[in-house]
């Protein structure tokens, strides 16, 4: 028997395990309490029943995760038979509805009340999952089988246990850029409404590369995944490579306490992919890149995944992703006072750290033009309002804008 536990983010948060149940009770779903015994009898052989196959799969936010069975598969006379379980309602209630024989659907009973149930398929089922609960209830018990806690019964929760791995004492300390909205969060702590809900990053951010880019070309699975993005310079901000933070985004200091799903790739790979497929694209005469080589150009970077503790140095680019949800206490969201200032041929706003003095960018124009100008400033209003911090303007950005002041409401009734 194999069970997979699907941790997404959550791999390091101990989670309440919901046994499947009814919901739309058995004259409208006759699949929910078959489902719910079967389940039963696996559990009480300790998840070890051989030839079944069970996936388990996890959501939630910061305390508050939940873990459930997602799918049930096995062998029948009539080909191999996959259960899902879903219909989740509010309390965290959900059933069997959907049966599969060999990837094609027999039957569904959703929610809404929709779903294909011919006679025939819905019997068909009931008697291969009847088969199987009397296949079951031969095993013997499973150790304390019956020592069930919130957390589900002894073999689940040894099963859902991912022991930490503490970082090692050199590992530096990370900066990342955080949306309004989770930079208001950070800042005002724990919701008051879900209270449990806290946590540092989300680590479930933009994929590595989206789900079909890896070209026919075997691919580690997590290239698909979710990540929140980080740096260990502050003066660089680690980005997806293509899709980057709001200009609106706020700096956090991120000090990790555990290495479990943290690491490292090259960014550097995909301008190294770009430039060559450009060039050859430019020797070719061609004016447009295919949708192939676009996405060559995310999986070149996605490849160069490692887990931060196998990961030996050398990256040109190095970013580091994080995989899982962090501690709430692991994120600082950094805060001082704001600057906009002309920097090179640009404009610059800049937020100086109260903490640490480091100076940390928050947006950057590339011309002193007045739209730069004016973006730059709204940066700096928009986070000093968020943050309760003061504002600078440099005499030359103020000057630009005095030269070419935004219209007032008064000049706007005045025109025809």
């Amino acid at each position: 028997m194999a069970v997979r536990v699907h941790h997404e983010q959550f791999s390091l948060r101990k989670g309440r395990f919901v046994w499947p149940g009814s919901v739309l009770g058995e004259s409208e779903n006759p699949f929910e309490m078959p489902g719910a015994e079967l389940v039963s009898e696996l559990a009480r052989t300790g998840w070890q029943a051989p030839g079944f196959d069970v996936d388990v799969y996890t959501y939630g936010s910061g305390r508050n995760v939940t873990r459930y069975v997602q799918t049930v598969a096995f062998e029948t006379s009539s080909g191999r038979l996959s259960l899902h379980f879903g219909n989740h309602q509010r309390d965290g209630a959900y059933g069997l509805y959907r049966a599969e024989f060999d990837g094609k659907e027999a039957a569904a009973f959703y929610d809404d009340r929709s779903g294909s149930r011919p006679k025939e398929a819905v019997e068909r089922v009931l008697k291969e999952v009847g088969t199987a609960i009397s296949r079951l209830r031969a095993i013997a018990d499973f150790p304390e089988h019956d020592d069930v806690t919130a957390e589900g019964d002894p073999a689940m929760r040894k099963l859902c246990n991912v022991e930490p791995v503490p970082v090692p004492a050199d590992f530096p300390v990370l900066y990342a850029y955080v949306e309004r909205e989770e930079a208001r969060r950070l800042a005002h702590g724990e919701p008051d409404a879900n209270p449990g809900d806290e946590y540092g990053l989300s680590g479930n951010g933009w994929r590595l590369a989206a789900l079909g880019l890896a070209g026919g070309r075997p691919a580690d699975p997590r290239c698909f995944e979710g990540y929140s993005y980080a740096s260990d310079d502050p003066a660089i901000k680690g980005t997806h490579v293509i899709h980057r933070p709001r200009e609106d985004a706020l700096p956090v200091e991120v000090r990790l306490k555990h290495l479990n799903d943290v690491y490292v790739v090259d960014n550097a790979a995909f301008r190294h992919a770009r430039t060559e497929d450009v060039e050859k694209a430019l020797k070719e005469g061609r004016e447009r890149m295919t949708d192939s080589e676009i996405n060559r150009w995310t999986m070149a970077t996605a490849r160069t995944l490692v887990p931060y503790a196998e990961y030996e140095g050398g990256y040109e680019e190095p970013v580091y992703v994080i995989g899982r949800q962090t501690d709430f206490d692991e994120v600082r969201l950094m805060k001082g006072p704001v600057e906009v200032r002309l920097d090179g041929e640009g404009v610059v706003t800049t937020m100086a750290d109260e903490t640490t003095g480091i100076e940390m960018e928050l947006f950057r124009g590339r011309l002193r033009t007045i739209p730069h100008c004016r973006t730059a400033v709204r940066v700096a209003d928009d986070a000093c309002g968020l943050l309760g911090q003061s504002r600078s303007v440099s005499g030359e950005v103020q000057a630009i804008l005095d030269n070419n002041p935004q219209p007032s409401l008064e000049s706007l009734l005045a025109r025809p």
